[in-house]
This record gives C-alpha cells, sequence and structure tokens, in this order.
C-alpha cells in the first residue's frame, strides 16, 4: 500500500495527483502482467459467497487500464446468472442493461461498450444482487477514486442495502487512504485485487 508524502491543498487536487500516480504506475506494466493479475482477480471472486450466491449482477466492459473480468461475465452467463451493464443515459446516470447477446454491443458516450437500449431491457437496481465497480484507486476502506464524472458514486447511492458491491483494483491502485466526501462519494463493500 501507499501513501502521499506531500498533500495537496483541496480534496479536489489530491484526486487529481492521485489519478496521475496511478496513470504513471499503468506505465510500468506490461499487458501480460496485468492480464494474469486479472486472472487471479477473477479466480478471487469466483471463490466469493456473494458472488456465488448471487442471481442478478452488475459487470463493467473493461477499459484498457482496468481489472478485465469478461470471462468471468462469460462464465456467469453459462452458470444462467443474469448479467447486466451499465449504460449511461443523458451522460448523467447509469442504468443497469441485461446483456442477453455480445452483438449488442454498442460504444457508449464515453466509448466504453454497453447494451444497445433499444435492443435490451433496463433491469431495476433493486433487483441487482451484486454490483462489481471498476475505479482509478481504492483503499483499504472500501474508498473508490473514479474518473471523476461520478456516474458509479450516484448509481451507487441509489442502491438497496441488500446489493453487495465489490471494487476491483490491481494492486498497484490500493493506496492507504484516499479522499472522501461523504456527501458525494461513496465506498464498495468490499476490495478484490491482485
Amino acid at each position: 500500500m501507499s501513501s502521499l508524502k506531500e498533500e495537496p491543498k483541496g480534496p479536489d487536487e489530491r484526486k487529481d495527483r492521485l489519478r496521475r500516480i496511478v496513470k504513471e504506475r499503468f506505465k510500468e506494466k506490461t499487458l501480460l502482467e496485468l492480464a494474469e493479475e486479472s486472472r487471479v482477480i477473477t479466480e478471487k471472486i469466483e471463490g466469493l459467497s456473494a458472488y456465488k450466491d448471487a442471481r442478478v449482477v452488475m459487470f463493467y466492459w473493461a477499459l484498457p487500464e482496468e481489472v478485465d473480468i469478461k470471462n468471468l461475465l462469460r462464465k456467469a452467463k453459462e452458470e444462467k446468472k443474469r448479467v447486466t451493464l451499465p449504460v449511461i443515459i443523458d451522460k448523467q446516470d447509469l442504468k443497469p442493461y441485461e446483456l442477453t447477446s455480445y452483438t449488442q454491443l454498442v460504444k457508449g458516450p464515453l466509448g466504453l461498450l454497453q447494451p444497445d437500449v433499444k435492443a435490451s431491457c433496463e433491469v431495476d437496481f433493486h433487483q441487482l444482487d451484486l454490483v462489481i465497480v471498476p475505479g482509478r484507486a481504492f483503499d483499504k476502506e472500501g474508498r473508490r477514486l473514479g474518473r471523476g464524472r461520478g456516474y458509479y458514486d450516484r448509481f451507487l447511492k441509489k442502491l438497496s442495502s441488500k446489493t453487495f458491491t465489490i471494487g476491483l483494483a490491481f494492486a498497484h491502485q490500493i493506496f492507504d487512504n484516499l479522499p472522501f466526501n461523504p456527501l458525494q462519494d461513496q465506498k464498495v463493500d468490499l476490495i478484490v485485487t491482485s
């Protein structure tokens, strides 16, 4: 785990600095190393009762600097779990849409692959048993640093208390503590890392 040596003046400045640190750390990793860490993380998730018992799961479609869980998503479909992916609505909110076919994936507003809302159905977020969450950084208390647009924070705030949340991170994305504003930032229940 890492900590910050110099404290920037405000929380937004500190968050921006942390994002730059993580970006630099990614430059030190090979694609092979990241693929192996993703495999290890995926195996850890498969062993969790929160995953085994979940019937409706919201995954994410990984960006190059996120834990790749496409194999886990595929296995979940084979296990007859109801698989959903986030869809960005009105450039403000995330909503879970069921993934019934990989051919229905389209590029969303940020270039992320997401289900085509015309070919898929929205899933009520109260039905979600488990939400798997990406992030730029996490800390041991479950605090999460995203990309700065607040999509996941707004989404996580709406979830039922029965919905379990898991943040995924490579080892170099874990810090001792992150800036946290309880009025807007949301924690996850568990961090799974390599």
